[in-house]
C-alpha cells in the first residue's frame, strides 16, 4: 500500500515508473479533492467516500473500470476534459453508462477488449455537447462505418481516431470517408495501415525508416500530410535515399557513411537529437554543426579515440546539451580533455567506460554546466553493468 499526504492545491499530477508498480491506486481525501481544478494520475483512483460537490474540470486517468467511469460522470459535474483508458473488461459495460454529462472534450482508450458500433453509439449519446472527441479503440467491421460516424459526429470540432480492425475490402470502407463531409467540411482524412483504420495526421506515423513509402490507402490528396509528421528517421544503408523532403524530423539515426545527400531531403534546423552508429559518420556532422543550429543531443557508439579528437578538435559544438557515447579505455585522460573542449555547453552526460576516480572527477569538474552523469564503471577485477548518477550542484 502507498499513502500520500497531500497539501491544499488546484492541480495535482502523479507519474510512477510503470516497471516498478504494475498498479497502484489512489485514495484523496475528499477535503482535497473538493478544492481540486485539475487531476493527473498515472494509475487509478480510489474515492474515499462519496462525493457530491466537486469542482474538479480535468482529469486524466490512465487506469479506470466501469464503476469508477460511472461515479466520475455522476460525480464531477463541472468536469469539461475527461482523459482516460478504461480496463480490459470495461468494453461491456460502456452502453450501460447513462448519466448526461457536460464534457467538451473526451479522449477514452479501451485496451485489449473489443467495443461494438452500437455499444459506442449508446455511450457517446451521453455527451451531448462533445466538440473533441479522440478515440483509439479495438472493433469489428462496423467500427469504421463512415456513414454511422458522419452522423455521430456532426456536433463535433476536432475528431482522431485510431480503430484496430482487420479490413478485408479496404476501398468499399474509404468510399464513405470520401465524402464532401469528410473532405471539404471537416478536412478530416483517414488512411489504412497494419490493421488500423486512423485519422491522419494525429494518428499517422512519425518514426520510420528510409526510404519511407506511406500507406496507398488513403483519402489525402497526397502524401505530404504523411511526410510532415515523421519525427524520427533511420537510414540503414546508403543506397535508395528517399527522394521526398522531411520537414520536421528532431531525431536521425544513421547507421551507415552519409551525409552531403542528407541535405537534399532533410531539412537539419528542426534536428534536435542526432544518433551515429560509428564514427566514421561522426567527423562529417562535426565539419557541419552550423547547418545544425538546434542539435541539443549526441548519441554515439564505437569507441571515441585519440585520433578522432585530434581530428575534430577545431570543431567546438557549443550547441549540444546532452552526450552519450563510448570511450577507449587507452588515453582517458587526453579523450576527455578534448572532449570538455569540443563540447563545452554539456549538462547531461552519459559515458562510458571509465576506470578511475581522477577520471570522474576530472569529467564532473570540466563541464562547467554539467547537472548530471550517468557512468558504466570498469573495474580491475569485475565489470559492473550498472548506472552510476553523479550529480553535481553550484557552490
Amino acid at each position: 500500500m502507498y499513502c500520500f499526504e497531500i497539501e491544499p492545491t488546484k492541480s495535482i499530477t502523479f507519474t510512477f515508473n510503470k516497471l516498478q508498480f504494475k498498479f497502484v491506486l489512489v485514495t484523496i481525501p475528499s477535503k482535497v479533492l473538493i478544492q481540486l481544478k485539475r487531476l493527473n494520475l498515472g494509475f487509478g483512483l480510489n474515492f474515499e467516500e462519496p462525493i457530491h460537490s466537486i469542482n474538479l474540470r480535468y482529469l486524466t486517468l490512465e487506469k479506470c473500470d466501469i464503476q469508477t467511469l460511472q461515479m466520475i460522470l455522476s460525480t464531477m459535474t463541472q468536469l469539461i476534459f475527461l482523459n482516460i483508458c478504461l480496463a480490459v473488461d470495461a468494453s461491456t459495460g460502456v452502453s450501460h453508462i447513462s448519466t448526461p454529462s457536460l464534457l467538451r472534450w473526451l479522449t477514452l482508450k479501451i485496451d485489449d477488449s473489443s467495443i461494438t458500433m452500437n455499444d459506442l453509439e449508446c455511450f457517446l449519446t451521453n455527451f451531448s455537447y462533445l466538440t473533441q472527441l479522440q478515440l483509439d479503440l479495438i472493433g469489428e467491421i462496423d467500427l469504421v462505418d463512415g456513414n454511422r460516424w458522419k452522423i455521430l459526429s456532426k456536433d463535433l470540432i476536432k475528431f482522431n481516431f485510431n480503430f484496430h480492425v482487420e479490413i478485408n475490402n479496404i476501398h468499399s470502407i474509404l468510399d464513405p470517408f470520401r465524402d464532401s463531409y469528410w473532405l471539404l467540411k471537416k478536412r478530416w482524412y483517414v488512411a489504412y495501415n497494419n490493421q488500423c483504420l486512423f485519422i491522419i495526421p494525429h494518428f499517422a506515423p512519425i518514426s520510420t525508416h528510409n526510404p519511407y513509402y506511406p500507406t496507398i490507402y488513403t483519402t489525402v490528396p497526397d502524401n505530404t500530410i504523411f511526410y510532415n509528421q515523421i519525427k524520427h528517421l533511420v537510414i540503414s544503408k546508403p543506397r535508395n535515399i528517399m527522394l521526398n523532403h522531411l520537414h520536421n524530423v528532431e531525431e536521425l539515426t544513421i547507421e551507415c557513411s552519409i551525409f552531403p545527400e542528407l541535405l537534399s531531403f532533410v531539412n537539419l534546423n528542426r534536428l534536435k537529437h542526432l544518433k551515429l552508429a560509428s564514427l566514421d559518420n561522426i567527423e562529417l556532422f562535426l565539419m557541419h554543426l552550423n547547418s545544425i543550429p538546434n542539435l541539443s543531443k549526441l548519441s554515439v557508439n564505437g569507441n571515441l579515440t585519440v585520433d578522432f579528437i585530434e581530428y575534430t578538435k577545431k570543431c567546438r559544438a557549443k550547441q549540444i546539451r546532452i552526450l552519450e557515447i563510448v570511450t577507449s579505455t587507452d588515453d582517458l585522460n587526453y579523450i576527455i580533455e578534448g572532449l570538455i573542449y569540443l563540447l563545452p555547453q554539456i549538462e547531461h552526460l552519459r559515458i562510458s567506460t571509465i576506470h578511475s576516480r581522477k577520471d570522474i572527477i576530472r569529467l564532473i569538474d570540466g563541464f562547467e554546466y554539467l547537472l548530471n552523469v550517468h557512468l558504466l564503471i570498469w573495474m580491475r577485477n569485475d565489470f559492473l553493468n550498472q548506472n552510476y548518477l553523479f550529480v553535481k550542484f553550484d557552490d
